[in-house]
């Protein structure tokens, strides 16, 4: 894992909510982040962003208790597209409801901020994203994911995860 942290840029500026998450710690799951433009955005939005090349290390990482990651973005395709991660993201969901996931794919159709697909994220974007975009995507995130977390807990009713 790298670690990607500079200087906010400017891009996604904003106060509050806006910035919903403003100082927190952020992975990035992909093979080869020199093409995601999306890195210095995501600084330029307060976040302090780490990267991984291995998706099965970064979910291990993110489950491991006291983990301090509070944001999960994955590029889909670089592991094989959604049905070679789903099973890995639906336990990860179950595990750690709290954790917001943003997908990032260049193959689906468009973006998508709706609850539909919260088993096993809060938000998908299509590949290349705009910084409105990404702003939009980490605004979204925190709605769904909260939707995740009520969900989720009428599911595991007595607060056991999967």
């Amino acid at each position: 894992m790298t670690n990607a942290d500079q200087a906010p840029l400017g891009g996604l500026a904003g106060q509050g909510a806006e910035r919903p998450f403003l100082g927190a710690p952020a992975l990035v799951v992909a093979k080869d982040a020199s093409d995601l433009t999306m890195i210095s955005w995501l600084r330029s939005a307060g976040l302090k962003v780490s990267l991984s090349g291995d998706f099965n290390r970064a979910i291990q990482l993110v489950l491991t208790p006291g983990d301090r990651f509070r944001l999960l973005i994955v590029e889909i395709d670089d592991f094989g597209g959604i049905t070679m991660v789903i099973d890995a993201l639906r336990f990860l969901r179950d595990s750690r409801p709290d954790l917001p996931v943003l997908l990032v794919s260049h193959k689906v159709a468009a973006h998508d901020f709706s609850v539909g697909r919260l088993p096993i994220c809060d938000v998908t974007l299509k590949a290349p994203a705009s910084p409105t975009a990404m702003k939009e995507a980490l605004s979204e995130a925190v709605s769904n994911n909260l939707a995740w977390q009520q969900r989720s807990a009428q599911l595991h009713p007595t607060g056991l995860q999967s």
